[in-house]
């Protein structure tokens, strides 16, 4: 069952909106806010495993810095008496995901 769901957005947002819409190639503003949801949730359950998001800027260096979302902080774990289902069931794909044990 699909909403219905009225934003408003100031005009930089949309301008923003439809610029990711256009580089991602999807099929609609909604597909670019579902995903966004899904990764911003993937984040959040991350955040509060007490995980760490690593960005590798070059490889070959070694030299990689940390990525703080600051309003993750006041993130909370979903309540198991809540019906509601999450986003997106599936995780967002990263690729050249490895685990290193340094």
């Amino acid at each position: 069952m699909e909403k219905r769901l009225q934003i408003d957005f100031t005009e930089k947002a949309y301008s923003e909106l439809e610029a990711l819409q256009k580089r991602l190639d999807a099929k609609s503003k909604s597909e670019v806010i579902r995903d966004a949801l899904g990764v911003l949730n993937w984040l959040g359950d991350e955040v509060l495993n007490k995980k760490h998001i690593i960005l590798v800027e070059k490889p070959e260096d070694g030299v990689t810095r940390e990525v703080v979302f600051h309003f993750l902080e006041r993130a909370k774990p979903q309540d198991d008496r809540d019906n509601r289902q999450p986003v997106s069931q599936q995780k967002p794909e990263l690729s050249h995901s490895r685990s290193t044990n340094e």
